[in-house]
């Protein structure tokens, strides 16, 4: 479990708001997703690799499942976005 999961069942839990972890999310150093090598049939024929622990596909993960509603993602990816720039 990453640090983002764990913040996002801290929301969850009701122990932590969207705003705090929102404020997290607006410093955090975020790790960069796998790029594609290789040529596009490779791409095709080869599985993707997963996102590094800890990315914002977690983030997703838990709106996905219905842990997170639309106003609570959106304040987060807005705070992981600024951080991405």
């Amino acid at each position: 479990m990453s640090d983002v999961t764990q913040l996002l069942d801290q929301i969850g839990a009701g122990q932590t708001t969207v705003d705090a972890v929102a404020a997290d999310f607006a410093k955090r150093k975020w790790p960069v997703p796998p790029q594609p090598t290789g040529d596009a049939f490779e791409q095709d024929a080869q599985d993707p690799e997963p996102d590094p622990e800890g990315s914002f596909s977690e983030v997703a993960g838990y709106y996905a499942m219905g842990k997170l509603d639309d106003q609570q993602y959106a304040a987060l990816a807005q705070a992981a976005a600024g951080a991405m720039k």
